[in-house]
């Protein structure tokens, strides 16, 4: 989930800086641990990232998968377009919804959730429209 997070802003070539242990400080953690992350961090992580290293783990951003491979996009229509049925301002008669709205919730189902609402609410005001 937080490379999900992170491809939004990210781009290749950048460098990312992890605090992997935010509660504590280095020497809280050596206190605790006596200097050996086993059993704090995943194994995985244990072996790539020396103790010293673990408030400040750096690497490098070597590339990003392109729309094909996107969970979602940002981009879109601005909601300042739309009036409250997800109607369009500039175009009567249209309404938008999901992700052709410039929207781009944080990973969890909540840009499922915003396109399943918003449709929802476009569709109350078509068939409100129709009845009229």
């Amino acid at each position: 989930m937080c490379v999900f997070e992170l491809s939004r802003e990210a781009a290749s070539g950048d460098v990312i800086s992890i605090d992997l242990v935010p509660d504590y400080s280095l020497s809280e953690l050596y206190k605790i641990t006596g200097g050996k992350l086993d059993g704090v961090l995943h194994k995985t992580l244990v072996q790539a990232c020396p103790f010293e290293r673990c408030k400040n783990f750096c690497f490098a951003v070597d590339r990003t998968e392109d729309f094909k491979h996107a969970q979602v996009t940002a981009g879109g229509v601005p909601l300042s377009q739309l009036d409250g049925s997800c109607g369009s301002r500039r175009s009567p008669g249209a309404w938008l919804c999901g992700e052709i709205l410039n929207v781009d919730g944080d990973c969890g189902g909540y840009n499922l959730h915003w396109a399943w609402s918003s449709a929802l609410c476009a569709v109350q005001a078509i068939r409100e429209e129709a009845h009229k």
